[in-house]
């Protein structure tokens, strides 16, 4: 398991996100752009699109980002693939240099640094 924090557009972390030590890794959660159901019973049946924020728009990032991990190297076990996530997060300014907060985890999901990497 992997407990992932929320991080607004200027890479700040969310007034709404968690934290504490047991934060792995912060992703985008603010504003994120993401599809509607168009079904004509949905509650906004007009539109195909809004931005929604959450823990719960940050969390879907890191899942694609451990997927095309598990695709790269497919021989890691779930310990591998999380350690890896950990290991390549970008430290953000309010991080103050240290390699590990209660607000941002690890650090930014970086998904160019995860795939660039072995």
């Amino acid at each position: 398991m992997l407990a992932v924090g929320a991080v607004a557009e200027t890479n700040r972390r969310s007034p709404f996100s968690n934290t504490g030590a047991h934060i792995g890794l912060a992703a985008p959660g603010s504003n994120v752009l993401s599809t509607l159901p168009t079904h004509p019973s949905s509650f906004r049946p007009d539109t195909r699109y809004a931005s929604w924020s959450g823990t719960s728009m940050a969390t879907p990032h890191v899942a694609a980002a451990a997927a095309l991990v598990a695709a790269q190297h497919p021989d890691w076990t779930p310990a591998d693939t999380k350690e890896h996530l950990r290991a390549r997060a970008s430290k953000v300014a309010d991080m103050g240099g240290k390699s590990f907060t209660e607000e941002f985890g690890a650090g930014l999901l970086d998904i160019a640094a995860l795939l660039a990497s072995d």
